[in-house]
């Protein structure tokens, strides 16, 4: 379960670390390696030692990674269209029966394997997903990529034996990254420092609230672009809710990533998001500010009260919660957390506002299928909420 605060999500799912035992290289054979267990398939190959003669791809992935759920319509299109000469293998480490929940719910030509074990991880090691292996008709390994970057030209290609060269997807197994990149000695008293990204990590913002020297005085990024810094600077503004009016090539510089670290004096911990904003403006010369604009949204609102009687109320102050593609956990929140959580999961394609207006705090956990049509909009419905699509004039964040 991921920290909504704490990491964000935009464009890969983040996996805890495992150290590789025998790790398979670009250029390396595959001599013999048993086949996670498969979930849809009545072949009764079991090593991928026995499939040699047909391209080979490897798509590592996970119920809960939206970007993993979007790149299989793709994958699946390539399995069709070279039905025979090609097999593709979506693998999880993820138990068996919620990859077989989501085989259930699918039409595809994919085979599903269950790798709980890890031991497809070991052999090629990731810390992000979607991460994806392809492997020639002699069982060498021609790519560790991205799924986007495989393409019906490049299966072609390696049917016909061409040689490709395609980005190496080459993910950063550092345990601790925070402490071994934006480790500073405890007597520094302020600090500004941006830097290139690093290599092969994922997008990570880390503020130190509990931290008994930096906190609420300090904020890290890792990898993350000056647009998301922006965002982050101005209150946390969802991307849904920001517009873009400056050139295409101011727009481009905002995207790169950065690693940025700011610390500021002790005493002035309320102007942490306006030193970054300065900063920023310094670094961009880009203007930003809030502006109320009327926007299509979501409304989530109470459809059934006795539903809602039923919800364990809390105590609690505590509005952090956790959360991923298909979970919600949360104790002590309101349901403009709710709201919160279906936009920035990007659970729901527009801005989601909460006119519950219910100010008691609850204990609710709840996990649904992202994949079966329906499903979110019904386990909302078992809390008693629902949403609909209206207009709202609601903040969003400008750049000029």
């Amino acid at each position: 379960m991921i920290r909504l605060k704490k990491i964000i999500l935009p464009l890969f799912c983040i996996l805890s670390l495992t150290v590789a035992n025998a790790q398979i290289k670009v250029g390396q054979f595959v001599d013999s390696l048993p086949l996670p267990k498969l979930l849809n398939t009545e072949s009764k190959i079991n090593n991928l030692s026995q499939l040699r003669g047909k391209v080979i791809l490897l798509d590592f992935w996970a119920t809960w990674c939206s970007p993993c759920i979007a790149a299989m319509p793709h994958l699946d299109k390539l399995q069709k269209t070279y039905g025979g000469k090609l097999q593709v293998i979506a693998i999880s480490s993820q138990n068996e029966k919620r990859i077989q929940s989501f085989v259930d719910n699918q039409s595809s030509d994919l085979w599903f394997g269950s790798d709980s074990l890890d031991f497809y991880r070991k052999a090629f090691p990731y810390s992000i997903i979607p991460h994806s292996v392809l492997i020639d008709i002699t069982g060498k390994v021609v790519a560790i990529t991205t799924p986007e970057n495989i393409t019906a030209q490049i299966i072609a290609d390696v049917l016909a034996e061409k040689t490709i060269d395609l980005p190496l997807k080459e993910d950063n197994m550092d345990k601790d990254s925070w402490m071994s990149y934006f480790k500073v000695p405890d007597t520094v008293k302020e600090l500004f420092i941006i830097q290139p990204e690093l290599k092969g990590l994922p997008v990570m913002t880390k503020q130190y609230k509990n931290d008994p020297i930096y906190k609420n005085r300090r904020i890290s990024f890792l990898n993350a672009s000056l647009a998301l810094a922006y965002r982050i600077a101005y209150g946390d503004v969802p991307y849904g809710r920001t517009k873009d009016s400056t050139s295409l090539e101011k727009r481009a510089e905002m995207a790169k990533q950065y690693c940025i670290d700011l610390i500021v004096p002790k005493g002035q911990e309320d102007k942490l998001m306006h030193t970054l904003q300065i900063h920023l403006k310094e670094k961009m010369d880009v203007q930003a500010d809030i502006e109320k604009q009327l926007k299509p949204v979501y409304v989530l609102t109470i459809a059934d009260k006795k539903k809602i009687g039923s919800l364990e109320k809390s105590k609690s102050v505590d509005e952090n919660f956790d959360g991923s593609g298909e979970n919600f956990s949360g104790k002590g929140i309101r349901f403009k957390q709710i709201a919160q959580y279906l936009e920035e999961f990007g659970l729901l394609d527009l801005p989601v506002i909460d006119e519950t207006n219910d100010t008691n705090r609850y204990n609710i956990s709840f996990s649904f299928m992202p994949e079966k049509k329906g499903d979110l909009k019904k386990t909302l419905g078992d809390l008693g909420l629902t949403f609909k699509r209206e207009q709202r004039k609601i903040d969003v964040l400008v750049f000029r």
